[in-house]
């Protein structure tokens, strides 16, 4: 699951352009977390990436696909179509995706509906990391330490989790 960041507008032309998100619509910057599905920890933290890098280019860039467990099912978002053919040794749940030509069946919206449930810890997860104000407000400060920043985000998120088990 990838976690958007709104930065402030590079003064960079370069720059302006990789950090400009189509999704968003403003300049962001990309992490890309993995969270185990029963207890809601966060497994892994990827590096910052501009905003203008596609959700599954990121997978590929990070290579986590080599080092998921094959089988274990992993539940990923919309943003990964395609990855079921590039990794077809891993045990991996997409929700189905709609377009304009074909619409979703009853029994694809049925699952898409299973799998958002399973999801969900996802969403907590990153809930429970934009807590801290520096990753819900647009991010300020040197885009260096944004990734050392969000591990430790994530590790006092991990350390609450366990304290209240």
């Amino acid at each position: 699951m990838l976690l958007e960041k709104e930065i402030p507008r590079p003064k960079d032309k370069r720059k302006n352009k990789e950090y400009r998100s189509g999704k968003k619509k403003r300049h962001t910057l990309k992490t890309q977390i993995f969270i185990e599905r029963k207890t809601g920890q966060i497994l892994d933290v990827s590096p910052p990436f501009p905003g203008s890098w596609h959700d599954y280019k990121v997978f590929q860039v990070t290579k986590i696909g080599e080092r998921l467990a094959r089988d274990k099912p992993c539940y990923l978002d919309k943003g990964y179509q395609g990855a079921q053919k590039d990794y077809p040794h891993l045990r991996l749940f997409i929700p189905k995706k709609a377009n304009r030509w074909q619409k979703l069946t009853k029994k694809d919206k049925l699952q898409n509906r299973l799998l958002n449930k399973i999801r969900v810890k996802v969403e907590h997860a990153i809930l429970k990391c934009k807590r801290f104000k520096i990753l819900s407000q647009t991010y300020r400060h040197s885009l260096n330490n944004y990734g050392s920043r969000f591990k430790i985000i994530a590790g006092l998120v991990n350390f609450k989790g366990q304290e209240l088990v």
